[in-house]
This record gives structure tokens, C-alpha cells and sequence, in this order.
């Protein structure tokens, strides 16, 4: 009924995502144009990155991620790279198709970080990874 649904969904609007559910997130609606860039962070910059691996890939897209982990420990800045795979659990992403990764990062900058996606062994996992997976990476920073 109208009256479960939440107010933006009653105007026609998507919901808001939780995390942007405050008035800021939908003033750019309003005002037709979408909400200023946040300035850039000064400290430490975090990367996550979600990898839908076809399951006959695994063992090309783990040698590759180990070559660009070892070729990344000399990057400048480089404070943290991670690899995971999801577990099984209930509510599990991963299926007989692909498997989940998720690659988190943490760099001392943005610079750092930017240097680092321009570097030989980033560009050539980013290369050889695109034949390895279901969907397009995806990738999300945050400060």
C-alpha cells in the first residue's frame, strides 16, 4: 500500500540509501543539479574493490591479484592491500558461476593512490582481470 512505502517513493523518487538519508542528500533534487564534490581528503584514503570471479578464472585471477599484492609493496604510500574471499553463509553473493573478492586498500593519500592505478603491475592486472569476470569491478573510496 502507498502508506508502507516511504514519502520519496510515494512522490516517485528513489529512496534514499541509509547513509544518505538526511535532508543534504536530497537537496540536489530540488534544486535540480546534483550536490557539490566533498574537498579532496588530506589523509589517509581507503579503496574497495568487489571482483565477481568466474569460477573456471580462480586460479588466473589469484595468480594475478598475488602479482599485483607483491608488485604493490614497493608503492609509494601503500599502508594496506587486502584480498578476501566471501565465505559461505546464508545470504552469500558468490554461486556455482563466480565467486566474490573483495580487495580493501589503504593509502597514505590520494596522490599515493593515484600513482599506484598508473603503475605497470596495476594496469596490467587491470588488463588481465577484465576476461576473468562476470561484471565489471566495482570500486568505491572513501577517507
Amino acid at each position: 500500500s502507498a502508506q508502507a512505502r516511504p514519502r520519496a517513493a510515494q512522490r516517485g523518487l528513489d529512496a534514499a540509501p541509509a547513509a544518505f538519508a538526511g535532508p543534504r542528500w536530497w537537496a540536489h533534487r530540488r534544486r535540480g543539479g546534483p550536490p557539490a564534490m566533498p574537498p579532496i581528503p588530506s589523509g589517509p584514503v581507503y579503496a574497495y574493490l568487489a571482483f565477481h570471479v568466474r569460477t573456471d578464472s580462480l586460479a588466473d585471477f589469484c595468480q594475478s591479484a598475488a602479482a599485483l599484492l607483491a608488485g604493490s609493496v614497493r608503492d609509494a604510500g601503500r599502508l594496506r592491500m587486502d584480498l578476501h574471499r566471501e565465505l559461505p553463509w546464508a545470504r552469500q553473493v558468490s554461486n556455482d558461476e563466480f565467486s566474490l573478492f573483495m580487495m580493501c586498500q589503504e593509502w597514505a593519500s590520494v596522490a599515493d593512490l593515484e600513482a599506484h592505478v598508473v603503475s605497470q603491475h596495476a594496469m596490467r592486472f587491470n588488463q588481465n582481470v577484465c576476461r576473468m569476470l562476470v561484471v565489471e569491478p566495482s570500486v568505491s573510496l572513501f577517507d
